[in-house]
């Protein structure tokens, strides 16, 4: 199966639970159980619903990790140079306190903050390498890193 689109993918999720709905309505109407007992037809329905649950929720998480990923992609300049500024203010603090002879009481702008990294082109091909699905999905261009333009293998969420 080639690979569909999010839209495509939610338009068969949405069409297979109105299916299932109108097919539980059916059955609940015919049903004639003993007390206490599910039918297997039954049991099958409510296990294809958990399994239509649990493909809804990977296509949502898909879009959230989208959407961060297209977030991240889009603002990574202006991270990376809102950055630039707020260590360069530590900096600037901590050499007035300096020059003033005196002590930084909170500690803070004595040093430039190395334990955060930095948003850099090889985090963001790290973070493109572990998004897993449509590349045209994506939307952030060619010229952007991903993996070449290359589309990585899909299939229906399990």
């Amino acid at each position: 199966m080639d690979c569909l689109d999010s839209a495509s993918l939610n338009l068969i999720l949405r069409l297979q639970l109105e299916d299932l709905e109108a097919l539980q309505a059916t059955v609940n109407k015919q049903s004639k159980n003993r007390d206490g007992e599910k039918p297997d037809f039954v049991a099958a329905l409510d296990a294809y619903q958990d399994d239509l649950a649990g493909a809804s929720q990977v296509l949502a998480d898909r879009a959230m990790s989208q959407s961060i990923a297209r977030a991240v992609r889009v603002d990574a300049e202006t991270l990376r140079s809102l950055r630039a500024e707020e260590d360069q203010a530590a900096r600037d603090r901590a050499l007035a306190l300096r020059l003033a002879g005196k002590a930084n009481p909170d500690g803070v702008g004595n040093e430039v903050d190395t334990k955060t990294p930095a948003l850099s082109e090889e985090m963001l091909t790290r973070l493109d390498g572990l998004w897993i699905g449509d590349a045209d999905d994506m939307e952030y261009g060619a010229g952007s890193g991903h993996a070449g333009g290359a589309s990585a293998p899909c299939s229906w969420p399990r």
